[in-house]
């Protein structure tokens, strides 16, 4: 008789043995059903279907979804490291594109054209803070009244705009945007500029998502922007 089954011949009656008893034991006797693997398909546990299945099925299910959790995981990894890729092929694209811009008109016109053709945004504008009067252009003293909320952010904002927000960043295409990344562009300090791309889903920008590439893409604007 092995040690196992002798210590555990040792313990209480059926009716007298608890249920942490039995727990105990077995955490304290690790190697117990190996050495007993006749009670792998002797006990048996409740499926979700309510049929009555071993400890050996059970394990086996158990493995199966936990492979099933897995492959899902790995998939959700390639896929999103696929769109990161493209992601960053459009960016390189997109800068490229601007460093060939010929001045702060044609930079303002190139982002706004690419950010909705090759990124699939909604609507896009890029507002110059200027004295000047027209379209692409707003000055400082409507800024801090209508769009104060935004001037003070070191990092982009990602999320629901107010309408009267919506109509000063996108003019005619307010109507398409459901939500929004603003960037402030500074140069020493200096707002010089803000960066609206709008998406239709109310979603898709989020308070909480990460904005590094947003930040990037509003970085490399000022700098041409200033030069």
């Amino acid at each position: 008789m092995s040690d196992a089954t002798s210590t555990l011949s040792k313990l209480p009656a059926q009716e007298d043995a608890t249920t942490q008893q039995v727990v105990d034991y077995l955490l304290s006797h690790p190697n117990f059903l190996e050495e007993h693997s006749y009670l792998l398909t002797e006990l048996t546990v409740k499926h979700q279907s309510g049929q009555s299945i071993s400890l050996v099925e059970r394990q086996v299910a158990a493995l199966r979804q936990e492979n099933q959790q897995l492959k899902q995981q790995l998939s959700t990894l390639i896929s999103n490291a696929q769109q990161n890729d493209q992601l960053l092929e459009k960016t390189k694209a997109l800068i490229l594109q601007l460093m060939g811009s010929d001045g702060c008109s044609e930079i303002q016109s190139q982002i706004e054209l690419i950010l909705v053709n090759d990124f699939g945004s909604s609507a896009c504008k890029l507002l110059l803070i200027t004295s000047e009067e027209g379209a692409g252009h707003v000055s400082y003293p409507q800024i801090k009244t209508e769009l104060s909320r935004f001037v003070d952010k070191d990092h982009a904002y990602c999320g629901l705009l107010r309408e009267q927000e919506k109509q000063l960043l996108f003019t005619d295409q307010a109507e398409q945007v459901g939500s929004a990344a603003v960037l402030p562009l500074r140069r020493n300090g200096e707002l010089i500029a803000l960066l609206a791309i709008g998406n239709a889903d109310k979603n898709y920008y989020r308070e909480n998502m990460s904005t590094s590439l947003l930040d990037y893409i509003g970085q490399v604007t000022t700098t041409l922007l200033s030069s």
